[in-house]
């Protein structure tokens, strides 16, 4: 009998526990526990601080390259090639003496009309207008009034005795004595004769790389940032117009040299190579999230600060849910995010 009621009061008291254990859960449950700060609901930033960066709206773009023929060193006269200073991929350079017919040294003349005929003072004509800018861009003044005068022939005796050649037998200008490059500077391609062999008038001596009649972007952003551009490939940039169009006899020439070309070009035609296209000068601007902005109308739009009266903003760009804008009100370091929209700023 006893053991009986021993073990009824160890059901009885585990019974307890356990009803106790279930009014406190219970009320513990019915508690109602503010959630942590950083569980709870976080309220809609209203305002956004602006930050500045520089902007170069660099586009990746394609660049169509219209090409000629090869450009060349021709020999001015007949004789023995008795010199050819020429190295394949270095450059060759208007001004200097690298070639010699029958021991006498020619002065290469990068002339944007070659020297075709035989001048004596008081001859006049586009081809002495050109050898006289030549000579002074070359650091020898001449008058460029495109007659052979005093100042023309004393220009050409300062170049040859700068080169260490004899001067002149004759008084005038001897085209033989020349010999025609088309660029002031350009990169050999090739020397295609050989030092102690027979040339004629007209025998190729050096090649350059084949020419770049022009070059222009196949097709131009309609929505980029204003300003002067340039195309950059490498380490190279080349300034072109608003159009994407590459202007200039320099300019084309270091087409010419981009690697991307070199590996498309061997013959005339037409090509096509992947260049970015920046700003030279790239702009400073505002980098602001864009719902700031309304009132969006041909590049303009509306802007609120955080403490102020509305503001006329211009819209040069965007990347990666940002807004690029410019303005001439400064400064402006935070603006709102969820501004009045029905109303404008102009």
């Amino acid at each position: 009998m006893k053991k009986r009621w021993a073990i009824s009061r160890s059901v009885l008291g585990i019974v307890v526990i356990i009803g106790c254990s279930l009014v406190c859960a219970a009320a513990a449950l019915s508690v109602r526990v503010p959630p942590p700060g950083t569980l709870a609901t976080a309220r809609p930033a209203t305002t956004a601080a602006v930050t500045e960066r520089a902007f170069e709206d660099r586009r990746d773009v394609q660049l169509t390259v219209v090409t000629g023929a090869p450009a060349v060193v021709s020999a001015p006269r007949p004789g023995k090639l008795t010199a050819l200073d020429c190295t394949p991929h270095t450059a060759l350079l208007s001004g200097t003496a690298p070639i010699a017919i029958d021991g006498r040294r020619l002065i290469l003349l990068a002339t944007a009309v070659p020297l075709w005929r035989s001048l004596a003072p008081g001859d006049r004509g586009d081809d002495v207008a050109a050898l006289q800018r030549e000579l002074t861009r070359l650091g020898h003044a001449s008058a460029e009034d495109g007659v052979i005068g005093s100042s023309t022939l004393a220009a050409i005796a300062g170049l040859r005795a700068a080169l260490g050649l004899p001067p002149e037998a004759r008084r005038g200008v001897d085209p033989a004595d020349f010999a025609w490059s088309p660029h002031a500077e350009a990169r050999v391609e090739s020397c295609v004769a050989a030092v102690g062999k027979p040339v004629i008038e007209g025998t190729e001596l050096i090649t350059f790389p084949v020419a770049v009649v022009s070059a222009r972007l196949a097709s131009v952003p309609a929505d980029r940032a204003p300003g002067p551009r340039l195309i950059t490939s490498g380490d190279a940039e080349i300034a072109t117009d608003d159009d994407g169009a590459v202007d200039g006899a320099d300019a084309l020439l270091k087409v010419s040299e981009l690697p991307e070309f070199r590996a498309k070009a061997a013959t005339a035609g037409e090509v096509t190579i992947p260049v970015g296209w920046s700003l030279r000068s790239p702009l400073a601007v505002l980098v602001v999230p864009p719902t700031a902005l309304w009132d969006i109308h041909r590049g303009s739009a509306c802007i609120l600060p955080a403490h102020g009266r509305p503001r006329t903003v211009t819209i040069v760009g965007s990347d990666l849910g940002q807004s690029f804008v410019t303005t001439d009100v400064r400064p402006l370091t935070e603006v709102r995010v969820r501004p009045p929209t029905g109303t404008s700023c102009r």
